[in-house]
């Protein structure tokens, strides 16, 4: 393969590219037996190929494929590349923000979700059930004496 001369731009991409796979690296180093990630290849030459040959472009592209796989991941649908790609990176980045909100949401009623199901397998605590209760309304009301059996025996004085 025949290797052109970088640009002033894409040798700045590819420092730029370098440094956010070293601070990946230096991420999952700090904690590797539960870490892991990926970074973006390395090399200016294959993001020419995608049209990519700049550090804004490289940015723009991410905020783009951000907001296309958060959107594909929380609604269920793919939204069109080609209308996300004519964004700006204002627009792309407020949406990217709007889905992350909308993610964080969701986990905290998945959260909530989890807390009352956990609550249910708690055991109950003693003393009476409502429809014992309903049963003792209609004595209490008209101030007849009824006779209650209590097989929990919560009535010894």
């Amino acid at each position: 393969m025949n290797k052109l001369p970088l640009t002033a731009d894409q040798i700045a991409l590819e420092a730029h590219l370098l440094a956010i796979e070293a601070k990946t690296k230096a991420w999952v180093a700090e904690d590797p037996k539960n870490r892991w990630a990926c970074y973006p290849v390395t090399e200016a030459a294959f993001w020419a190929e995608q049209g990519i040959a700049s550090i804004a472009d490289f940015n723009h592209n991410s905020l783009v494929s951000q907001v296309f796989e958060s959107t594909r991941d929380l609604y269920g649908y793919k939204p069109n590349w080609g209308a996300l790609n004519a964004c700006t990176d204002a627009e792309l980045q407020a949406e990217a923000d709007s889905l992350s909100a909308e993610y964080q949401r969701n986990a905290d009623e998945e959260a909530r979700g989890k807390a009352k199901e956990a609550s249910y397998l708690q055991p109950k605590p003693q003393g009476w059930a409502i429809g014992e209760l309903v049963h003792l309304a209609p004595s209490l009301l008209t101030g007849r004496t009824v006779t209650i059996e209590d097989p929990k025996g919560l009535l010894k004085s």
